[in-house]
């Protein structure tokens, strides 16, 4: 027996480049947008878990944009609607990320209100150390810079700081997550380990005489190194540093009730912090971005009549249950190599109580001339008091006769005119030796020419034929 494997619908088009090009940008936007709201709400959301239903709603809604676009433009490419939206993600994660570092500097700016605080330039640039004391003069700065430049990291820390750099090293790890070693402290200056970040090169005596004078966003705005997202975006390896530097302290407990809890605790560190926190960061990525990708690309994947230039309508009534067999998956296996087998389970007039059943939905074109099926299975779920929807075939290519005999198999009248095929009788098989006798000889010639099975026919003798030698005796006689 020959086995019949259905056709599967397959998108003709390849990569659409207008609509890639729109979906990259409505969702870049969109996303950009939206970044605002998100992490707004995120500063005050009192629950963890909170915070990812509402990064999913962020998804889904991405999801909705490109859904409309795609449906509008006819984006009926799924390689175009992934590519399109893992581009408009990029974007937006991008912007969100940099929008949350200047968010968290500027708090960082309100607790440090003076430059002169947040950068600790009075360390080491007034007579006594206290950062209520007036800084040095330009000329004294020099110098004190001068003799910083030339002290490594490792000899002033192992002077200055308690326990030495060995201890420094530890309680460093311990307070904000940050690594460093004993030879990186010697093959860097104390001066550019402590306050490189926060002058520019050539002018640091007069930028630190003015961190005196300035609020913190002033002083950055002044060195034009203001952490706006603009900047961050463009200067990458800065943007970077900032988050691995939000990454090392943690900005957040598991018991606390923000996620923009203090970042100025210096005592009894419990913040998720390091490994733990990119774990969370990779799962809120893929929170957001997979259900955008899936509901895109589950649009574009849709059925789409080409000689009609639509999408396929869909008609998934109530009318076309039927009884589910006991194992649905072997229903959904039979349909894909045959989709005649739909027709040995019974019509149901309406849901089997709480019994599983199964469902046919058909798209198709206007007039039913090109048609795709799905197959599901619904099971009644107690807990949800609903069914769920298991999908065991779909997108199933049925012609027209197909769709003809499944409406009379669920005893409806069909939407279309339609008149079927008169089924001609079947021929006894060529290898009967009884048709062979009863047929005519141009039927046995026929036979005999196309038989695959038979090398040369041969009719057998009838019980009174003449032999040779009677036929000869007749002749001479």
């Amino acid at each position: 027996m020959v086995i019949f494997m259905a056709n599967v619908y397959k998108s003709k088009k390849g990569i659409m480049p207008a609509g890639l090009l729109a979906i990259a940008v409505a969702v870049s936007i969109a996303g950009c947008l939206l970044s605002f709201v998100y992490l707004k709400i995120n500063q005050v959301c009192p629950s963890a878990y909170l915070c990812g239903v509402i990064a999913f709603g962020f998804g889904a809604a991405m999801g909705g944009i490109a859904y409309i676009l795609i449906r509008v433009m006819k984006i009926r490419s799924k390689t175009t609607a992934l590519v399109g939206m893992l581009i408009g993600c990029l974007v937006f994660t991008i912007f969100k990320w940099a929008l949350y570092v200047q968010w968290d500097n500027e708090k960082i700016f309100d607790t440090y209100k003076k430059a002169w605080h947040y950068c600790e330039f009075y360390y080491d640039f007034t007579m006594d150390g206290k950062i209520t004391s007036e800084p040095m003069s330009e000329e004294q700065i020099e110098i004190m810079m001068g003799l910083m430049k030339e002290t490594s990291a490792f000899d002033y820390i192992e002077k200055s700081y308690i326990g030495g750099a060995s201890t420094y090293i530890k309680d460093l790890k311990e307070y904000n997550g940050k690594s460093t070693s004993i030879n990186e402290l010697k093959d860097t200056d104390s001066f550019e380990w402590f306050y490189g970040d926060y002058v520019n090169k050539g002018d640091e005596a007069k930028n630190i005489l003015k961190a005196y004078e300035m609020d913190s966003d002033e002083y950055f705005e002044y060195l034009g190194k203001y952490p706006s997202v603009i900047y961050l975006i463009t200067h990458p390896g800065e943007f970077w540093e900032n988050i691995k530097t939000i990454n090392s302290y943690g900005r957040w407990t598991i018991s606390s009730s923000s996620s923009s809890s203090s970042t100025t605790t210096n005592s009894g560190n419990t913040h998720v912090k390091g490994i733990a926190l990119w774990i969370v960061w990779f799962c809120e990525i893929l929170v957001i971005c997979i259900p955008a990708l899936v509901i895109a690309c589950k649009r574009a994947g849709k059925p789409f009549i080409e000689f009609e230039n639509d999408w396929a309508e869909l008609n998934e009534s109530d009318a076309f249950m039927l009884r589910a067999p006991n194992v649905p998956a072997a229903a959904g296996t039979a349909f894909k190599a045959n989709p005649d087998s739909i027709f040995m389970y019974e019509h149901l007039l309406g849901r089997p109580g709480n019994a599983p059943y199964m469902k046919l939905k058909l798209y198709h074109s206007k007039q039913y001339d090109e048609n795709y099926a799905c197959l599901s299975i619904y099971t009644f779920v107690p807990k949800n008091k609903n069914y769920s929807e298991n999908m065991v075939a779909k997108y199933i290519a049925v012609d027209k006769d197909f769709v003809y005999r499944f409406y009379q198999h669920c005893g409806l009248g069909t939407p279309f005119a339609y008149t079927p095929a008169v089924a001609t009788p079947t021929m006894q098989a060529a290898n009967d030796p009884m048709n062979i006798l009863n047929g005519s000889i141009e039927e046995v010639k026929a036979m005999s020419a196309t038989s695959g099975a038979m090398d040369e026919l041969v009719v057998p003798a009838m019980a009174d034929e003449k032999s040779q030698d009677d036929v000869l005796n007749e002749l001479n006689s």
